[in-house]
């Protein structure tokens, strides 16, 4: 699974506003129910924060892939989030992240969920690919990049 198939500009945020992991979380999490149906927001960010606690999902160079799973889902739910100034995220590194996707999916999904997440990292791990989110002007650049390195 890809980032194409469920990304659109609708679930891109540019400009970051939050400050600290927890607020990078709530943000995200408002950006993926304006398309998709959350039943119960509370559990799927205790759910973030769990996983977050096991180890956190700041990657280093600049990525974090938040991720986790809630039957109240329905299905799988993505987006992007963009900081320029870049946000404390526990990353592997010690720098702030800049590109943040968030994935959450009901556990009845999980091969999808487990494709779309390693599909995330590897396309993030290039170098090009970041910088050129990071200086995206709006969402519908964010869009077309992605889609323009996933082929």
């Amino acid at each position: 699974m890809k980032l194409k198939e469920i990304i659109d500009k609708d679930l891109v945020k540019i400009g970051i506003e939050a400050k600290d992991k927890e607020g990078v979380l709530d943000e995200l999490l408002g950006v993926i129910e304006k398309k998709f149906k959350i039943k119960n927001r509370e559990d799927v960010k205790k759910k973030l924060l769990e996983r977050e606690a096991v180890k956190s999902t700041g990657l280093g160079n600049g990525i974090a892939i938040p991720h986790a799973h809630s039957e109240f889902v329905e299905g799988i739910a993505a987006c992007i989030g963009i900081s320029k100034v870049g946000v404390e995220f526990t990353c592997l590194d010690g720098k702030p992240a800049h590109v943040f996707v968030m994935i959450v999916a009901n556990p009845k999904y999980n091969l999808k969920y487990l494709s779309l997440l390693a599909h995330t990292a590897r396309i993030l791990s290039r170098e090009n690919i970041r910088q050129k989110l990071i200086n995206a002007k709006n969402e519908e650049e964010v869009v077309r990049i992605i889609r323009e390195f996933e082929g």
